[in-house]
């Protein structure tokens, strides 16, 4: 018997008049809406409606059986839902401006297929954590050493026998951190011991050794799903194609400029800018001129030009009206950059994880100076600069949020409560609070830093693994995990959870000053046979005014724009490419999450 998820008459008109009417939309874009039935029980499917022709697809989520779209692009539309269970044809839909349009849906009864934790599709073999991993000491070991930064579906993927486990484990303990000679290894004889050493490798030839299947840790790879608060929620992903110069685009980075465009960095092999108009979904890339600069990170400056943090490349500055570059921070071969920021002055930051250092550069004469971060083994990772021009970074292998105050040179670390763990970035709150995610814990932390106490918040979802977490133009937090975005209420201590439409992580997220919040879908384009794209939440579609993208005023991400002197020159002294880089190969070892 189909079982309708339709809502009564009542409700039908309750949830036609919470629909913006078309006046009150953007201009020049129409609506899409509809009923799905399907024969059995399903919660806040997911309906995607993708823009023939174009790089555009919508997503909202089912509400008592029913959906709508606002704000929709005109066209011809690809309609169909996902959700467990179930599966669904295509139906193709115009959408006019001004109109619209309407799409039901019946859905067939399909395999649920195995459910699995992580952000790319496999064909590993599903077992629970408890069966790959049995309790004991060489799990405690694990997960207070390997799961900080691999996670936990990198060892299974490659059973061995004890020897390679234990010349593995021998590289973490011995060999210089990122193979750069005279650095710290990964981990100390202080936090991992030769006892551990053997219990451990003892630990991996039973449970992943020679022989063994790949697996992966199974598990529902979504949180909960509320379809009250995921009804009135829409994503809009923008795909950009590969082309003959950008065959292998993998996206990191979203920043936003003054005319509401949204900049990516486009990260690993081929290196590039990509700037989108989300007006129209049209974007231009801008390749750089060493495909090993591999940027990371990205920060618009008040004048519009942009500054990247690169792998290979050091601190880079790009002016998009002349396509000019000058490059900073590179002192040897091994150096580069992670993430940048900028403070009111103009002044530029960034952080070199491979060689456990920051940067800082001073507009006045373009001297740049390099510091040590306070932990041997720290691995700088993310950052931001405070209302008070203090800036604020993530160790992430040290586990600590250090300050580090530019007038006086002074770093002051905070280790992290949760310690041993891994932060990769920090955001700060209008009350000049720091937030931070512990990724391997599944913690999102406030730190205060005039006590220097941290408050902690357990995200209540098994395996949650908050890597950015940024603050809202009102004080809420967003973070984001593998598949989905985070929303934390601090007063309350209340969770909310939005999905995003494939299985991906989300290394960066942006928030705009209506609070939509803008991500790159990584995951989903470096699993292969996939476009790389950027994406946008609006976590309450009716109270979307525009496409573009601004920061609002009180937005550390704005802090750059208050800096109102000259425009800064970029006079295109690295136009060829810059100082000799550290091939792109060698970035990263074979590190699993680590190399993220």
């Amino acid at each position: 018997m189909i079982i309708a998820r339709t809502i009564s008459a009542a409700l039908a008109l309750a949830a036609a008049a919470s629909t913006p009417a078309i006046a009150d939309r953007i201009a020049g874009t129409g609506a899409l809406s509809g009923a799905v039935t399907a024969p059995g029980q399903f919660t806040a499917a997911k309906v995607m409606a993708r823009r023939t022709g174009t790089n555009i697809m919508y997503m909202v989520f089912t509400e008592n059986g029913q959906y709508s779209a606002v704000n929709v692009m005109p066209g011809t539309y690809d309609v169909w839902v996902e959700t467990p269970g179930f599966s669904s044809d295509k139906q193709t839909v115009a959408v006019a401006t001004d109109k619209s349009a309407t799409a039901n849906i019946t859905l067939k009864a399909a395999d649920v297929g195995p459910l699995y934790i992580g952000t790319r599709t496999t064909d590993r073999k599903v077992e629970s954590f408890d069966q790959i991993y049995p309790p004991g000491r060489g799990r405690d070991i694990l997960e207070r050493s390997c799961f900080r930064c691999h996670g936990f579906n990198f060892l299974p993927a490659m059973p061995q026998h004890r020897e390679a486990w234990g010349a593995a484990v021998d590289y973490m303990t011995t060999a210089p951190r990122w193979g750069i000679a005279g650095k710290a290894p990964f981990l100390s004889t202080a936090e991992f011991t030769a006892e551990d050493r053997e219990v451990l490798l003892d630990y991996l030839a039973k449970n992943i050794g020679d022989g063994m299947p790949e697996r992966v840790v199974g598990g529902d790879p979504e949180p909960p799903k509320d379809e009250k608060v995921l009804g009135k929620a829409m994503i809009i992903q923008y795909d950009f194609a590969a082309t003959d110069a950008l065959t292998n685009r993998v996206t990191q980075e979203t920043a936003f400029d003054s005319k509401g465009n949204v900049w990516v960095t486009n990260v690993r092999k081929e290196s590039a800018l990509i700037k989108l108009d989300p007006t129209t979904g049209q974007y231009t890339d801008y390749p750089m001129p060493n495909k090993g600069w591999s940027p990371h990170g990205l920060i618009v400056d008040g004048d519009d030009t942009i500054w990247a943090a690169t792998l290979s490349g050091g601190l880079v500055q790009f002016d998009p009206e002349t396509g000019n570059y000058d490059a900073y921070g590179k002192t040897h071969r091994d150096s580069g950059g992670l993430s940048p920021f900028l403070d009111s002055k103009g002044n530029a930051y960034w952080t070199d994880i491979r060689i456990n250092e920051i940067g800082m550069w001073k507009r006045a004469d373009k001297s740049w100076k390099k510091f040590q971060s306070p932990s041997p083994v720290g691995s700088p990772y993310g950052l931001v600069v405070d209302g008070n021009d203090k800036m604020w970074y993530a160790e992430f292998h040290g586990c600590t949020i250090v300050r580090f105050d530019p007038e006086t040179e002074k770093l002051t670390p905070f280790k992290s409560p949760s310690a041993p763990c891994a932060i990769r970035r920090p955001g700060a709150d209008s009350k000049g609070n720091i937030w931070y995610g512990v990724w391997d814990k599944g913690r999102i932390e406030k730190l205060d830093p005039t006590t220097g106490k941290a408050t902690v918040f357990q995200v209540p979802v098994k395996y949650a693994a908050p890597y950015d977490t940024w603050v809202a133009p009102d004080d809420t937090v967003w973070s984001s995990s593998d598949s989905y975005l985070i929303h934390l209420d601090p007063a309350s201590g209340a969770f909310k959870y939005y999905p995003t439409p494939q299985r991906t992580d989300e290394p960066k997220i942006t928030i705009t000053r209506d609070g939509a919040v803008w991500y790159p879908p990584r995951g989903f384009a470096s699993a292969g046979g996939a476009p790389a794209s950027a994406a946008v939440l609006y976590p309450d579609k009716s109270k979307m005014t525009t496409f573009k993208a601004f920061y609002a005023p009180n937005d550390p991400n704005a802090i750059g724009w208050r800096y109102k002197g000259p425009r800064q020159k970029v006079a295109g002294i690295s136009n060829d490419g810059g100082a000799p880089i550290r091939p792109m190969e060698e970035h990263n070892p074979d590190l699993g999450n680590a190399g993220d």
